[in-house]
C-alpha cells in the first residue's frame, strides 16, 4: 500500500487522494475500507450539523425576521453550508461504496 497521505484534512478541506491498492493485498484493503468507513462518518455527522445549523437559521428567520440584506444572506449561506456538506458526504459515501464493491475505479 502507498505510505503517503490520504485523504487528510488540509487548510479546512479534505484531500481526497486515493492509494492504490494492488489485487489480493487483503490487509491493504481493509485498511483504506476501514479509513473510508471513518471518512464517511465525518462526513455523515458534518452534513448533519450543517443541516441542524439550516434548520435553526429558518426557525430563526420566522420568528424573528431579520430586514432583506441581512437576513437573506444567513439563509444563503446555511443553504450553501448544508449543500457543500451533502455533496461531500455523498463523493465520500461514492467512494466508499465503490471499495465495498469492488470497483476498479472508485471515482
Amino acid at each position: 500500500m502507498n505510505q503517503g497521505p490520504i485523504g487528510g484534512r488540509t487548510a479546512g478541506r479534505v484531500s481526497l487522494t486515493l492509494c492504490l491498492v494492488l489485487p489480493g493485498d487483503e490487509r491493504a484493503q481493509r485498511a483504506v475500507i476501514a479509513f473510508w468507513a471513518v471518512r464517511v462518518k465525518v462526513a455523515r455527522a458534518d452534513y448533519n450539523a450543517a443541516e441542524v445549523r439550516l434548520r435553526q437559521v429558518v426557525a430563526d428567520h420566522r420568528q424573528w425576521p431579520i430586514a432583506e440584506p441581512d437576513g437573506s444572506a444567513l439563509l444563503y449561506a446555511a443553504r450553501v453550508e448544508e449543500q457543500n456538506a451533502r455533496n461531500e458526504y455523498l463523493k465520500v459515501f461514492g467512494i466508499f461504496r465503490h471499495l465495498l464493491l469492488g470497483a476498479e475505479n472508485p471515482v
